[in-house]
Formats: structure tokens, C-alpha cells, sequence
């Protein structure tokens, strides 16, 4: 299921045995909310800690749930909020944070990521930020509804061991080539859903 060509010609670097393992284990979930009997499901990372409404959790749930569209919701994002604590919102933004900490997806989802990563070259949060392509419609609560245990920093799914010094500068300096070509494709993807 990994691509190992395409990680070399469209990402940042050959995925670690880490990333891949994470794709898979979200590639699992997504099958059990597909073939489950509910209609959405929410989905945490065991550094996961509720910090919202409860009444607003379901809210949400249910609303994707009902929704013939489909839809994923980060319920966490290391951004700070647009708007003040208790006042929720869902908004659409242009590129979704990079964190797969905790979310909620309906059914349409779960069965469109799958179809899209049958063959993936990116890890997972990487992948569902690919909304214009997966046509997967990804919003995020404000303020969010989970915080992060621990340090809350990037992820330590790739170690400094598992690649060289110079594999790690190589990969920082294609970054901001990489950031600016998933910007053009969100702009594109949103001009063609208008």
C-alpha cells in the first residue's frame, strides 16, 4: 500500500516504518466506522484529553451523522481560536492543521479517505489535509473541543535516528517549496467548489 516512488517525487521524504504503521492504523478505523452501524464515529490519539462541551461533541457527531456529504471535523488544532471559549463554531479552513490528535468523520468519509490512500505516499495528517483531492469536506471546531497531553509539540513518530543530518536539512529545505504548492492546490480546490 506504500508508495515509496511517489513519497521520492511528491513528499518531503521516504515515510519512517512509524508513519506507514500510522496510515495503516488509520486506514483500520476508517474500515470500522464504514462498515459500522453508526453513522460517524469520533476518532482520538491516546494524548487526546477532552477540554469542550459535551452537548457540543454530539451536536457535531450527529451532524455529520445526518449529513449525506462527505465529512471529517477536527476536534483539536494547535491554533488558537478565533473566537472566545463556549462560543463553538465550525469553520472551513483552507489548509486543516497537521494533527490527527482527535476528529470526528461520518461514514462518506472513512469511505472516501480509504478509497484515496488504496496506494498512499504521505503520512496521515498529511493526507487528510488533501481535502481538493479526496473530496472529503474537513472544518475544525473553535475553540477546539480536545487539548493535547503532554509536551504538545510535533510529532515523534520519526525519529532523529531513523534519517541522516543531511537527509533532515535536505527535507527543511524543500519545506517551504512543498507548503507553497499544497497552498496553490487548496486555493484551486476552493475555486472550484464555489
Amino acid at each position: 500500500e506504500y508508495d515509496e516512488d511517489a513519497s521520492r517525487r511528491h513528499y518531503l521524504a521516504l515515510l519512517s516504518p512509524g508513519e506507514i504503521a500510522c496510515v495503516l492504523s488509520h486506514r483500520e478505523v476508517w474500515h470500522l466506522i464504514r462498515d459500522g452501524e453508526e453513522g460517524a464515529a469520533v476518532v482520538l490519539e491516546d494524548d487526546a484529553a477532552f477540554a469542550g462541551r459535551r452537548d457540543e461533541l454530539s451536536q457535531v457527531v450527529g451532524e455529520i451523522a445526518r449529513s449525506p456529504r462527505p465529512e471529517l471535523v477536527k476536534l483539536y488544532n494547535r491554533s488558537r481560536p478565533h473566537c472566545p471559549a463556549g462560543n463553538y463554531r465550525r469553520r472551513h479552513p483552507l489548509l486543516p492543521a497537521l494533527t490527527t490528535t482527535a476528529q470526528a468523520l461520518n461514514r462518506s468519509a472513512a469511505q472516501a479517505l480509504l478509497a484515496f490512500t488504496e496506494t498512499f505516499h504521505e503520512p496521515a495528517d498529511v493526507i487528510i489535509q488533501r481535502w481538493w483531492d479526496h473530496g472529503v469536506r474537513v472544518t475544525a471546531m473553535e475553540p477546539p473541543l480536545f487539548t493535547e497531553l503532554g509536551h504538545g509539540s510535533n510529532s515523534t513518530i520519526r525519529s532523529a535516528s531513523e534519517s541522516p543530518a543531511e537527509g533532515r536539512l535536505l527535507r527543511e529545505l524543500r519545506r517551504p517549496l512543498f507548503q507553497a504548492g499544497r497552498l496553490a492546490r487548496a486555493i484551486r480546490g476552493r475555486i472550484r467548489s464555489r
